[in-house]
């Protein structure tokens, strides 16, 4: 069983209010399922863990625990929100809202903007 068709059946069973913006693998019922298209839901077990919770929400830099939770260092840490504000051309006084799983979000209209492990080297 791969991983997409495991994911596939853990969530038949979850009804799904929320959806993702971003998808990337099809399945064979038609539909893409994606870290982010569960994010939000509880009931996933360890699986779901911390997926909607707000690790951090503004500041000039990652506080440690916001880098523990993410499993970074200070450096890919920092490298990381760096990479994502330079190509989505974001001031560097921006701050966003960091999300368990590593979503960067836009702290006014909480509209995904990428994920921080996207950008880690």
């Amino acid at each position: 069983m791969s991983n997409v068709d495991a994911t596939v059946s853990i969530l038949s069973a979850i009804p799904i209010t929320k959806v993702a913006k971003v998808f990337s693998a099809s399945t064979s019922l038609g539909f893409t399922v994606t870290k982010r298209s569960v994010q939000g839901f509880k009931s996933l077990g360890a699986a779901g863990n911390g997926f909607s919770k707000v690790l951090q929400s503004g500041g000039q830099s990652l506080t440690p625990k916001t880098l523990q939770a993410l499993n970074l260092t200070k450096e890919q840490g920092r490298n990381a929100i760096h990479a994502l504000k330079s190509e989505l051309r974001l001031p560097n006084n921006f701050h966003g809202k960091i999300m368990g799983n590593g979503d960067y979000l836009h702290p006014s209209t909480g509209e995904w903007l990428g994920n921080l492990f996207d950008y880690v080297r």
